[in-house]
Parts: C-alpha cells; sequence; structure tokens
C-alpha cells in the first residue's frame, strides 16, 4: 500500500556504507536501492536483490527505484508491468503537479532518475508487448520530462 504525500514511516537508525548516520527514510530507501543496483547479475543473485527491496520498501512505500528493480527480476511480463506501475504511481503521489510543472524539460539528477528509469523500463515492456502506440506515448513524455534526453529514449522509437 503507497503512502500519501506527506505521510511517513516509522525509522530505525540506518548507517550507510561510507559510515554516514541517515535519518531520512527516504535517503535510506534509495541507499538500499543503490546497494541493489550494484549487485552484479541481478537475476541470478535475485533473492539478495529482493531482500534490499523489502528493506527499502519498509523506510518508503513509494521508493520508485525499489519497483523499478522488483519488475527488473521478476519473471513475467505481468508482474514487471505491476511493479513499474508502482513506481509510476509512487512518485507521481508524492510530486505534485506543480513539481512536474516547476521540472518540465530539465528531469534529470538524482531525484528524478528512478521516474526516468520507471517510464523508460515500461516503454520499452510495452514495446515488447507489442504495444508501439502505449510505448510512443511514453517516450514522448520522457523527452519532454528531460530535453536532453540522459536516459535515451529516442533510442526506443
Amino acid at each position: 500500500e503507497l503512502l500519501k504525500k506527506g505521510e511517513q514511516n516509522e525509522i530505525e537508525p540506518y548507517q550507510d556504507e561510507i559510515g554516514r548516520l541517515l535519518i531520512n527514510p527516504k535517503e535510506i530507501a534509495q541507499d538500499l536501492c543503490w546497494k541493489a543496483w550494484d549487485i552484479p547479475d541481478p537475476m541470478e543473485n535475485a533473492e539478495l536483490v529482493n531482500d534490499l527491496i523489502d528493506e527499502a520498501l519498509k523506510y518508503d512505500k513509494n521508493c520508485c527505484d525499489a519497483y523499478v528493480l522488483k519488475s527488473l527480476i521478476c519473471l513475467n511480463d505481468s508482474e514487471k508491468m505491476k511493479n513499474l506501475d508502482l513506481a509510476i504511481k509512487g512518485y507521481e503521489t508524492i510530486h505534485d503537479a506543480n513539481f512536474f510543472k516547476n521540472h518540465i524539460g530539465s528531469f534529470h539528477g538524482t531525484e528524478f532518475n528512478p521516474y526516468m528509469r520507471a517510464l523508460y523500463y515500461k516503454a520499452e515492456l510495452l514495446m515488447k508487448l507489442k504495444k508501439q502506440e502505449e510505448s510512443q506515448k511514453i517516450i514522448f513524455l520522457l523527452l519532454d520530462l528531460d530535453k536532453n534526453d540522459h536516459i535515451g529514449a529516442r533510442c526506443l522509437l
């Protein structure tokens, strides 16, 4: 169940790999996701990746990257799509229309990358599922959000 904007989980102390004590649940969740992104061959190490994802979601139920990672280790396309939709919805739940309006064209950087990854992987999956029109809508959204196309969405066209 996703959290609504402004809601927070109870946090437990967390120390990152370089010894910093993190107290912000969103930062802790993202740090756990970065650890999961660093694991070589996520499919072969799916259990470890899943453990990190589950821990991240304890800190932030809306953690976009956690759902993106989960989609990457899913074996079937409907589960992949479900997790990508949760990633997108989670991000959009905590960012209002003004946030999107104020950043349109410049969605690049640490704060935006998880959302952009979720959209990119969803567009890629839709192409695989032969849903080109839906995929193209997302690709054009990616290009609107980041005019410099740091994620390489134009390559999907």
